[in-house]
């Protein structure tokens, strides 16, 4: 590879000189520093600098900022500013290569050089410089360092040919190697060992080579935050929390009538107002509008949102913005002149543009003391020298390609020249600092890494490099070294509490997720889920139920449609305005077809109990009628100390219990899936009837019915036919043994062998099942039945179907799904054995034990999706 020469030996080379001249800023700067002499004045400059520094200081005129030009470009010839500004940067970059922009444009494109022309500018100014005129070099003697990098501008400003000495960059008597590349495997490992070579070394020593825009970036910030390590930090606009806020705002505030609570409650809460978060499946005007805002200051902040096109920019500042943070808000309108317009999309638009893009936007917020110093973090694709012992490269991957759009008025050999101006750039750059360490993706989507383009030309006969192994032969694969457990690579936890004890019970809903994935379990534990749409127009239903049971003759007063408008009352604000009539209807029928359900039952009160007056009790229905008591019926509560279960049952009866659902309804031919809980992947598992059933047997009852009732399933229904209750039922029923489940099910049945099903099972065990296979013995014993069993074709046939009903949790006999009692005690062991795994993870391992498990179906549908630390499965949208 081609030698880069160092600071260090640049200084030498120059430091007789009175002016030196380059390219790279931070080389001016480095080669400022180790000035040893004394000297009158600055002693290095780039091109530019020089420029600001001595022409324009000539003339009383002052230079225009960025987005005073902008302004005023975009008023002169009527275009958007977005626009204006693209093209007065499109016009620089070709002020950088030709000397006459204006012919490479197009009709619009005129007219603004045309109006960019008029005003002041560095870049005019260096331009129209003339050594001649501007006697700035006389008497100096002038060194340039590394002319191949001027670009058009920075020659411009040149002293007379012949008058300065130039001083290569590249030495090309001189070789340089890479040692050694490690790679890792996603940005946050590589991100990781970063900070973990930093935190072994003084950060002020250190600097980084990122591509500074994109998630490399991101991931080494996040890794020297967590790690407590100081990096230099810009401060511009655009990083000015309140000014972000403030646009955040008001985009928010104009997609006010789509939004969710959830979209809008930190924004709402940082500016002083406060939304419970159970609310946050709620649409948010829906809310506003129904009056279920109760906190005053969100009330007025989503006034505001709701009619923030009848205000001015600086209003909104004014009634919403925290008055602390106002300052450099007022200061962004006043810039941009739209501090008494009234709010709009393309005014928005416009300010956030201009915070973004133009670097020219001044601000009163003072850079932190700790982000003065530390790590530096260098752009891999603008940057050159670095005046640093310790470079860290991060990434050099194809993101690290030089940016080569945008020069179509460039000929092709003006391209090629300008390609290998980054080259020449970027071979200066890898061969900074003393000790260097590179660090890179070992794959990119999938596939084997391809390094940066630039590397090709850096070695001195050019070749192809295809992959890393082309650079160097000492390719290391894994961490740098890593003592500390929370760097590594299989790192998988979370910081929770640890002291919080272990539930003293397992419920069917608590039992379901730690079966599905621990770590959904323990962040139900830990984390307060939102209220969604199901979940409290569910509720809701589930209170009617209760009220419908407990006080019939109160509840009968008034058609069950007047019960469903209250809950639909209630439930508006979560439901979009297109679907609201829709889901009202629903949930009519739903009411109707549990008004029937307990009229057809004739379903008594029973005993009464006493509201317990908590969360979990509370019913909008029963307080309506002022009724402190509920049926006993009703969300019946029952506990298995010795195997720790609880559960609250919806509706419990003498024979059977019922569990109310407002979701899409299961068929008996899904149950027998459903309730299979040996299964390695259980996503599809539904512990709920086999926990209710196991908890009654515990508690004495047997023998006991399990019905499902899909209320809205009546809604369906009426679409093709006159609904009837049947239609919302699948029931569950247990029989008292395996054997009798095997004698009752559909596949052994009258119909298909004549009623002798039981025969064959006697007689098929009445031997070791490893027996079965081919025995002409059992197939003559069977011949004797007479039902058509003949040959051994048609007695093997019989074999599979009996050791498919043996590896069967559930079975179905046509009009219900049966489980048997010593299923129910299987059952019941596995929920010992998993509470007991549950307290040994608190008392002996904390938190971090609970290991994500994912996979497509249970991470689709996970309410922590956001929150888990494991990569979630994002496989299309199959429920295979």
């Amino acid at each position: 590879m081609f030698f880069a020469k160092t600071i260090d030996e640049l200084y030498s080379e120059v430091r007789d000189y009175d002016l030196v001249l380059c390219n790279d800023a931070p080389l001016a700067l480095a080669l400022n520093n180790r000035v040893d002499r004394a000297r009158l004045g600055t002693f290095a400059y780039t091109a530019r600098q020089y420029a600001a520094a001595t022409i324009v200081k000539l003339d009383d005129e002052p230079l225009i900022d960025d987005i005073e030009l902008v302004r005023r470009i975009s008023d002169i010839t009527g275009y958007s500013l977005r626009f204006v500004h693209a093209e007065v940067e499109n016009i620089r970059r070709m002020m950088r290569f030709i000397s006459d922009p204006r012919q490479h444009l197009g009709k619009r494109s005129r007219k603004i050089w045309d109006a960019f022309t008029q005003y002041k500018t560095l870049d005019l100014v260096m331009s129209r410089f003339d050594s001649n005129v501007h006697r700035i070099y006389d008497g100096m003697k002038v060194a340039v360092i590394g002319l191949d990098l001027f670009d058009n501008l920075d020659k411009c400003m040149l002293p007379p040919w012949g008058t300065y000495d130039p001083v290569e960059v590249i030495d090309e008597k001189r070789r340089s190697s890479i040692d050694e590349i490690r790679l890792l495997g996603n940005d946050k490992q590589i991100a990781d060992c970063a900070a973990d070579i930093v935190g072994r070394s003084d950060p002020n020593d250190v600097a980084i080579v990122i591509e500074t825009s994109g998630p490399m970036a991101d991931a080494v910030r996040s890794a020297l935050y967590r790690n407590l390590i100081p990096f230099i930090n810009s401060m511009s606009m655009k990083n000015i929390h309140a000014v972000r806020n403030y646009i955040q705002f008001l985009n928010l505030s104009l997609d006010c009538r789509a939004l969710r609570v959830k979209d809008a409650r930190n924004m709402i809460s940082s500016y002083g107002g406060y939304i419970n978060p159970k609310n946050d499946e709620y649409y948010l005007c829906a809310m506003y509008d129904a009056g279920l805002i109760s906190d005053e200051r969100a009330v007025e902040l989503v006034g505001y949102m709701k009619d923030i096109r009848d205000h001015t920019f600086s209003e909104i500042c004014d009634a919403c913005v925290p008055s602390r943070e106002r300052s450099n808000i007022r200061m962004l309108l006043s810039q941009m002149a739209c501090a008494d317009d009234r709010v709009s999309q393309s005014g928005v638009d416009d300010l956030f543009y201009a915070v973004n893009n133009i670097g020219s936007l001044s601000h009163n917020e003072q850079i932190p003391a700790d982000e003065k110093e530390g790590v530096l973090l260098v752009d891999c694709k603008n940057s050159v020298y670095i005046d640093r012992p310790i470079v860290i490269y991060a990434g050099m991957c194809t993101d690290w390609n030089r940016d080569m759009k945008g020069l179509d008025f460039l000929s092709i050999g003006q391209k090629e020249d300008f390609a290998q101006y980054n080259d020449m750039k970027f071979c200066a750059m890898i061969q900074q600092g003393s000790v260097r360490f590179f660090l890179a993706n070992a794959t990119d989507g999938g596939e084997e890494s391809i390094p940066c383009v630039h590397f090709e030309r850096c070695f001195v006969k050019n070749r192809s490099i295809n992959r890393f192994s082309d650079i160097t032969d000492n390719i290391v694969r894994g961490m740098w070294k890593i003592d500390r457990k929370d760097r590594g690579v299989e790192h998988d936890c979370m910081d929770f509490d640890v002291s919080s004890p272990p539930p003293r019970y397992l419920s069917a809903s608590s039992f379901n997720k730690y079966h599905k994935c621990p770590r959904s379990y323990m962040l139900s534990r830990t984390v307060l889920g939102p209220s969604n749409e199901h979940t409290v127009i569910g509720d809701m239903i589930h209170q009617y139920m209760e009220f419908r049971v407990s006080y019939p003759e109160i509840a009968c007063r008034n058609p069950p449609e007047y019960y469903a408008d209250i809950i639909a009352e209630k439930c508006i604000p979560l439901i979009h305005s297109v679907l609201a009539e829709k889901e009202r209807d629903m949930i009519r029928m739903e009411c109707i077809a549990l008004d029937s359900l307990i009229g057809e039952a004739k379903i008594l009160p029973g005993d009464m109990r006493p509201r317990s007056g908590d969360k979990k009790d509370a019913n909008v229905f029963l307080d309506m009628y002022g009724l402190n008591e509920v049926s006993d019926k009703t969300e019946k509560k029952m506990m298995d100390i010795d195997n720790r279960m609880e559960g609250d049952m919806d509706l419990f009866l003498t024979s059977s219990i019922l569990d109310l659902k407002t979701g899409k309804k299961k068929e008996n031919s899904d149950l027998k899936k459903v309730l299979d809980f040996r299964i390695s992947k259980p996503e599809s598992f539904d512990s709920q009837p086999l926990f209710y059933l196991a908890l009654c047997r515990a508690c004495g009852y047997r023998p006991l019915n399990f019905d499902y009732f899909f209320s809205g399933e009546y809604y369906r229904a009426s679409l093709t036919h006159d609904p009837t209750v049947n239609d919302c039922k699948v029931g569950i029923r247990v029989t008292d043994s395996d054997y009798d489940m095997y004698c009752q099910c559909k596949d052994m049945n009258i119909n298909t062998y004549k009623g002798k099903g039981p025969q064959i099972l006697d007689i098929l065990f009445s031997y070791p099942q490893d027996e079965w296979d081919g025995n002409t013995e059992i197939m003559e014993r069977m011949k004797e039945l007479k039902i058509g069993i003949t040959n051994m074709d048609k007695y093997n046939t019989v074999v599979r179907k009996v050791k498919g009903l043996r590896d069967s949790v559930a079975l179905s006999d046509g009009d219900s799904t049966m489980i048997s009692e010593e299923t129910l005690g299987r059952f019941t062991n596995l929920v010992r054995e998993r509470y007991d795994e549950i307290s040994s993870k608190y008392v002996v391992c904390g938190m971090d034990a609970f290991a994500a498990n994912p996979s497509v179906n249970v991470c689709k549908y996970c309410d922590y999706r956001d929150m888990c630390l494991m990569d979630v499965e994002q496989v299309g949208d199959s429920d295979e």
